[in-house]
């Protein structure tokens, strides 16, 4: 269980910043007033206000379908995880023998 942990710990951030990755669009000017929208990470995929509007595939809008679920497990689920399982275990954290060494450590935190 505490490799999983660590696990989490680490692809956390990579695997938020790819995930958010899919709202990133970048605007193109085609002159005339016309604009496309294309994905940052990926320019085959065109980006549109309605994901799943018009005729255009229907890439971009599985995409942001998906991405959104996928924020509900990493970015919010991990953390929620993390706060759970210290809130559990926050009985076993302040035992007195933790409290003891804080005590010992005051002097770092104190004003003169």
């Amino acid at each position: 269980f505490t490799l999983f942990l660590i696990l989490t710990y680490l692809v956390l951030p990579v695997t938020s910043g790819k995930i958010f990755s899919v709202f990133r669009c970048e605007t193109y000017d085609y002159g005339g007033g016309t604009e496309r929208h294309f994905l940052v990470v990926d320019h085959q995929i065109e980006c549109f206000d309605e994901p799943f509007g018009g005729d255009h595939n229907q890439t971009y809008g599985w995409l942001a379908v998906y991405a959104t679920i996928q924020i509900f497990i990493y970015p919010i689920g991990i953390p929620a995880l993390y706060t759970f399982l210290l809130w559990e275990a926050r009985g076993m954290l302040a035992t007195d023998e933790l409290l003891e060494a804080k005590s010992y450590s005051k002097f770092f935190f104190s004003d003169s």
